[in-house]
């Protein structure tokens, strides 16, 4: 037999200040089969018995009573991944209600527009389409309709944490200098190198033609056909070891041909980059992000265990 929503509810109304968290959490284990009289007008007297029981209770994996209203959790909520394939433990859904119900507090509501950017963003930066969107919440066990819930939900969280903990994270200059100072970081030498392959020449033979190569890539003597494709970086630290005679060109050599199974292979060194430290300016934002995560994780220490003091969670088995 399944509750209504409405009847199960007063009956967890009943029994639940026997159960609150984090001072005395506890789960209800098993209770008696027994029967629970709606307030709703008109209701029937219907059997009770929770897991492991009756079977009337299976689906809920815990209920969580907040100043702002009530939560349910699913044992299918438990069970499912989040949208990014991690697993969630009922501590971790149990925050997130109670966040939810703190968002009421405040009106916060989903932004569809926001939900609709958010997904645009994935789209374009996966390069991927609708369809195929929807088949990736697919394939992690959601709708289209449930994982766009799951984004609304992401982005009600972020307003609360953006209202109640980003907005204190304030690192003072000072501290990022000192972190600076006490944390250099230096790029690597790098070049920026072309490569070309100039294929076999069926009428010469592989010694006839390196030479060949080799004149002009020393003198510029003859005509060898090469074709230079756009330039890339590299650093130095990832440049293979028979490669390394890539390190001691200079801006506009070409290296001697190396014969490969395709061809014979030559860099062009277009420029080199030297060595250097990064600068406070590349580095700013990187050590504020640095110095906040302690900052950050103290706050929502503090912010969850302001919700758990006032909340109360009752625990199925």
């Amino acid at each position: 037999m399944i509750l209504n929503k409405k009847v199960f509810l007063s009956f967890a109304l009943l029994i639940a200040p026997t159960y609150i968290y984090p001072k005395d959490p506890q789960t209800v284990d098993s209770v008696t089969q027994e029967t629970v009289e709606s307030t709703a007008a008109g209701a029937t007297k219907l059997p009770v018995g929770l897991p492991g029981g009756a079977k009337s209770l299976d689906g809920i994996a815990a209920i969580v009573f907040g100043q702002e209203g009530t939560e349910i959790i699913t044992k299918s909520e438990l069970e499912r991944k989040s949208l990014d394939g991690q697993e969630r433990t009922i501590e971790d859904l149990v925050y997130e209600k109670l966040m939810l119900l703190d968002a009421q507090k405040f009106k916060m509501t989903p932004d569809e527009e926001q939900i609709d950017k958010h997904l645009a963003s994935v789209q374009r930066e996966n390069n991927i389409t609708l369809d195929q969107l929807k088949a990736v919440f697919t394939a992690s066990g959601y709708s289209y309709e449930e994982g766009r819930a799951q984004f609304g939900i992401i982005s009600i969280i972020n307003q609360l944490l953006d209202f109640k903990i980003r907005s204190r994270l304030i690192v003072p200059e000072k501290e990022v200098v000192a972190y600076y100072n006490a944390n250099p970081e230096t790029i690597e030498e790098g070049y920026l190198v072309q490569r070309a392959l100039v294929p076999f020449d069926s009428t010469l033979t592989r010694e006839e033609q390196k030479n060949a190569i080799e004149r002009y890539v020393h003198g510029r003597n003859g005509f060898v056909s090469i074709e230079w494709p756009e330039a890339f970086w590299i650093e130095k630290n990832e440049i293979a070891e028979n490669k390394q005679f890539i390190t001691r060109l200079q801006p506009g050599d070409v290296s001697d041909p190396e014969e490969t199974i395709d061809g014979f292979e030559l860099f062009k060194l277009q420029e080199n980059r030297p060595a250097r430290v990064k600068t406070m300016e590349e580095r700013y934002r990187a050590i504020t992000d640095v110095l906040r995560r302690p900052k950050y994780e103290q706050l929502d220490k503090e912010y969850k265990k302001q919700l758990m003091d006032n909340a109360s969670v009752l625990y199925m088995k």
